[in-house]
């Protein structure tokens, strides 16, 4: 396994993960066992966290009819499915190796496993991205015919190809680092695929989104002047300006005395009122498209700091240490790997949780388990429901401290029933708006 261990740092930049020899404490730098047991406390938090997160979205997948016809849901799906495959193979793995001071303790066949797995989905993971912002990118352009374009067959034959990219760009060096004399290894060996499984995904998301954002721009350019256009034309002859005038009339039905008579509307009182402002209508669509607007472009500058934050230090590191050896301290190092890893924990953050539907199906499966059903039901209390044509707005407060909250995730009418069903509503008055 050592000829093989050098084989494969070459090869895969991942010495720490199968290496069989043993670093001296002074490599390792911190990594003593006080330390060693807070790193693990803290990376079981975040497997745990990655693992319940994805979980969490292939469920929702799964229990509703509505997010499975839905192509961006299907990605997804296979975004959650990479994720989940980090959570409970890759970083259980890697820490059973840091416990064993960076010692491989299962042989090199299931080295060959783990490292193909690992990889495989970090690639597969970046890829789904692109792919998550692509779509993204057409739904806006598109329009409408974004479902006649991008249709569920046409994302199947993409994914298809996403994954057998991802598994192809590492397989050989991992699959034939023992069948291929040392000697004949170089570091453009382990730099190339390092090199194509960042930037060119990198690349690709960044000018995705920089299309994305160029094209909200100029939507809200065209938007802002038809709505000037608009208001423009409502200050011709016969408006005061861009007046707007209503009239209403206020009746009541009266019934006649005869017995055959007709019943008849009785017109009490007719009056004009004149409101000096923009159409309503005109302004809350603008308002609601600019704020759309803003939400997209933001995610979207979000998702590209992610991927840089998460990944880029790996990459880099990989690439100084496959050509200069001790360069990269072998602590900083595994800090970076494990930041690569922590992108799995926030992509469900990111990307489902942000969509309605997967939030409100995420809070009905965690409100099936006991213990998060008795701590809302000891928590929380409604104190009021106000409803209006569309809206359903919740106001809760805690009933310990008695001081108001306002979760985002309350303003869900489906909620409201998932409460009503568990009996978690101790008070609720109801009143139309």
């Amino acid at each position: 396994m050592t000829n093989a261990l050098s084989a494969q740092d070459m090869a895969t930049s991942t010495p720490s993960v199968a290496a069989p020899k043993q670093e001296s404490d002074d490599e390792l730098g911190c990594m003593y066992p006080p330390w060693l047991v807070v790193i693990v406390l803290v990376v079981s938090a975040v497997i745990v966290t990655t693992a319940v997160g994805n979980v969490l979205v292939i469920t929702s997948y799964v229990r509703d009819v509505r997010v499975r016809r839905d192509v961006y849901s299907l990605y997804l799906l296979h975004l959650a499915l990479c994720d989940l495959l980090v959570a409970v193979v890759s970083m259980p793995l890697y820490l059973a190796s840091t416990v064993c001071h960076l010692t491989w303790p299962l042989g090199a066949a299931m080295c060959k496993v783990f490292l193909l797995e690992d990889f495989t989905t970090c690639t597969m993971s970046t890829l789904v991205v692109v792919l998550i912002s692509a779509d993204r990118l057409a739904l806006v352009r598109l329009g409408a015919r974004y479902t006649t374009v991008h249709t569920r067959c046409r994302a199947y034959v993409m994914l298809a190809v996403c994954w057998a990219a991802a598994f192809l760009l590492y397989s050989p060096a991992i699959l034939l680092w023992d069948a291929i004399s040392v000697s004949r290894w170089t570091p453009n060996t382990s730099v190339t695929p390092e090199v194509l499984a960042f930037s060119v995904p990198f690349s690709l998301l960044t000018i995705i989104n920089a299309k994305l954002l160029f094209t909200l721009r100029n939507r809200n350019k065209v938007r802002h002047s038809v709505s000037n256009a608009a208001t423009r034309s409502r200050a011709g002859p016969g408006h005061l300006g861009n007046a707007l005038p209503s009239v209403f009339q206020v009746g009541a039905f009266q019934e006649s005395q005869a017995p055959n008579a007709p019943t008849y509307l009785s017109t009490r009182c007719c009056c004009t009122c004149t409101k000096k402002s923009r159409p309503n209508w005109l302004r809350s669509t603008n308002h609601e498209q600019r704020h759309k607007g803003n939400r997209v472009a933001s995610i979207s500058i979000l998702l590209v700091v992610a991927l840089a934050i998460c990944w880029l230090p790996y990459s880099l590191a990989t690439i100084v240490r496959s050509s200069c050896g001790d360069c990269v301290n072998t602590f900083l190092y595994e800090v970076f790997t494990w930041m690569l890893w922590l992108k799995s924990c926030v992509n469900p953050f990111l990307y489902a949780f942000i969509s309605p539907r997967f939030r409100r199906n995420s809070l009905q499966v965690l409100l099936a388990v006991p213990p998060v059903r008795f701590l809302f039901r000891r928590r929380l209390q409604v104190l009021r429901l106000y409803t209006t044509d569309a809206t359903t707005i919740l106001q809760a407060s805690t009933v310990e401290k008695g001081t108001a909250v306002k979760p985002s995730w309350l303003h869900e009418d489906h909620l409201l029933q998932a409460f009503a069903n568990e009996e978690l509503i101790e008070t609720v008055e109801v009143s139309n708006c």
